[in-house]
């Protein structure tokens, strides 16, 4: 018995495992080519009107979201207090 079959399956193991990896570096290379080469980082143009607007929309958007918290937290209070109510009624009841 030789063992010269296990040496040729071991070459060509070797042979299509250097093809993967050449394979593998291309395929990176081109992702991280499509990754970083179409984004640009210059700021774009924008125009003090439009910067004045997105103020006053990011304002806005603000009062809104607090006044619906607040609306939000007084219900849930609201419901906590008619709970412990109506709990202590059951319990004054009970005894």
């Amino acid at each position: 018995m030789s063992f010269g079959g296990h040496v040729f399956d071991m070459i060509r193991r070797d042979k299509l495992n250097r093809e993967l990896r050449s394979l593998r570096r291309e395929r990176s290379k081109e992702r991280l080519s499509k990754l970083y080469g179409k984004h640009s980082f210059e700021p774009e143009e924008v125009s003090v009107e439009e910067l004045e607007k997105i103020g006053r929309q990011l304002k806005e958007w603000k009062a809104e979201r607090q006044a619906h918290l607040s609306k939000q937290t007084l219900l849930f209070y609201a419901l906590l207090l008619g709970g412990i109510l109506v709990a202590w009624l059951v319990w004054s009841f009970l005894l």
